[in-house]
């Protein structure tokens, strides 16, 4: 009944985005679910210890145990599920295949391979013209800038620090030191390759969420404490059972995907090295890691022991690296009541012409990107209103 009903007020929590700000604190008044942690409303339910570490296992999905996140972000992940879940016959790859075809038809151009180092502004700071790519192309805006690439790579890595224009710095200012919105929420993510079709292991079509404890909280302390300690939560899941379409594509192969929250810290030593050139220290800790995590694999699925042909260990600078993260971050703004209550993660921005679309308009996740898009259109071209809201609704 609570993951409904706060589930529910996304709807004006996504109008928000687009009202004028001076009727923010108003709104968000009638957000009370978005206010509390996950943990207190469980409390407040009367959830025991025990009951509220399964309710929450789920709290991978947007990154923040149940006595940090925000009740809102669980009731939204919760409540997606309610209806069951999709994968996309022939993999991820046909969302970007059929994006990218989207945008041709309407005379637009994908580009690969082209870094955005900065977004270029007007001579006084205050609009956006367009952007910078690899470090000397300048693509110039006919409408404007839309950045996807969330608030800490807009606000912090392609915009410089703008005293001149107050709002901007106010935000800039916030999320370097606000810790309740910094970016500490990272992802390790082990590729597992094997060299045998899905029926010689017979690999499930389900998610599986591994754990310590119940105990979340403590699980998350003790690994941001030591990078040593078991990781606070194991994923795992098994493209080649899901698509039934791998089969025609890879035949006689199949693969797994284990993911485990982690933490920047341990890797910013080697941040500044070259991607596949890192030291020796760096590499024995992916080997650790990576050793780690078969080791959790195989528990789950002992079949697939002699079968794995390939691994490949993404770390947060791999994050950096192929996502355009700053510290790692794959969730963007973590989900703590504190975001939910900041009045600049909207499309508008301070700089006249740049927009903000993605997860940290809304919440993460495929969806929650895909509604901050539509909000985003939204902002840009306010006559597009009627036919974008039904979508949200």
């Amino acid at each position: 009944q609570q993951v409904r009903a706060a589930a529910g007020a996304v709807k004006l929590y996504a109008a928000l985005k687009l009202l004028p700000k001076s009727i923010g604190a108003w709104a968000r008044a009638r957000l009370p679910f978005s206010t509390r942690t996950t943990l207190q409303v469980m409390q407040e339910c009367g959830c025991s210890p025990t009951l509220t570490g399964v309710l929450s296992y789920i709290w991978g999905d947007y990154g923040l145990p149940p006595g940090q996140s925000s009740f809102m972000a669980h009731a939204l992940v919760v409540g997606h599920y309610f209806n069951g879940s999709y994968y996309p016959v022939g993999g991820p790859n046909e969302i970007v295949k059929h994006a990218v075809a989207a945008l041709e038809r309407r005379g637009s151009k994908v580009l690969v391979r082209a870094r955005v180092d900065s977004i270029i502004l007007s001579p006084d700071g205050k609009r956006a013209l367009g952007v910078r790519v690899n470090g000397g192309a300048d693509v110039l805006a006919k409408r404007g800038v839309v950045c996807a690439a969330g608030a800490y790579t807009a606000f912090q890595k392609l915009l410089p620090a703008s005293p001149d224009v107050p709002e901007l710095a106010k935000i800039q200012s916030a999320l370097a030191c606000t810790p309740a919105l910094a970016p500490f929420v990272s992802m390790l993510s082990l590729f597992v390759g094997l060299d045998c079709d899905q029926e010689t292991v017979d690999l499930p079509g389900n998610n599986v969420w591994m754990f310590p404890s119940v105990d979340h909280d403590a699980n998350w302390a003790a690994h941001r404490a030591s990078i040593e300690a078991p990781f606070p939560a194991v994923f795992v899941s098994c493209p080649s059972a899901k698509d039934p379409q791998w089969a025609e594509r890879h035949p006689g192969k199949s693969a797994i995907l284990v993911l485990a929250p982690t933490f920047y810290e341990p890797f910013a030593a080697w941040a500044d090295e070259k991607p596949r050139q890192r030291s020796p220290a760096y590499q024995e800790l992916k080997s650790k890691l990576t050793d780690r995590l078969l080791a959790t694999l195989y528990e789950y699925a002992p079949q697939v022991r002699e079968h794995v042909a390939f691994t490949e260990l993404g770390t947060p600078l791999s994050n950096n690296t192929f996502l355009g993260a700053t510290r790692g971050e794959i969730y963007g703004v973590p989900h703590t009541p504190e975001r939910f209550q900041v009045e600049w993660l909207r499309p508008s921005t301070p700089i006249k012409g740049l927009y903000l679309s993605g997860q940290d308009v809304l919440c993460d996740g495929v969806l929650g990107a895909a509604v901050g898009g539509v909000l985003c259109t939204i902002a840009m071209r306010p006559l597009s209103a009627s036919k974008s809201i039904g979508l949200i609704m």
